[in-house]
């Protein structure tokens, strides 16, 4: 399956563990922002911002399954405008932590997972059934 990760800017680390491990399991990262080089800051002056927003929804567009982790504090709110743009999508949507909002808990959401380590698992018995 190809999976959008949808995190803070600063917890761009983890994602990059996290779309290791997800491909171990066969499945695609699209979020093309964890790959940006490490010295780079949220809003950097370097990137032509309009052009990076349109391609995270890109990136959301080219994926079956979105993956918010919503277990980090702060940000800047852009992992939940992703999430809105997945949800009008019918993307297949995991939360890693409890949801801090109402949308969080539509019936739309199919899983919702405590930790990362449970959703992994998840998708270890279960991912096949959504790979195309």
């Amino acid at each position: 399956m190809k999976i959008y990760l949808a995190s803070t800017f600063e917890d761009r680390p983890r994602m990059l563990e996290a779309r290791a491990a997800l491909a171990v399991l066969g499945h695609t990262v699209t979020s093309r922002w964890i790959g940006l080089p490490p010295d780079v800051k949220p809003l950097d002056g370097r990137y032509e911002l309009h052009a990076k927003a349109l391609e995270d929804l890109e990136d959301v567009d080219a994926a079956q399954g979105f993956i918010l982790f919503d277990d980090v504090e702060g940000g800047r709110g852009g992992r939940y405008v992703e999430l809105g743009y997945a949800l009008a999508k019918r993307k297949l949507i995991f939360i890693v932590g409890a949801p801090r909002n109402i949308f969080g808990r539509l019936q739309m959401v199919l899983r919702i997972e405590e930790t990362w380590p449970r959703l992994l698992d998840w998708l270890a018995d279960h991912g096949e059934t959504f790979v195309g």
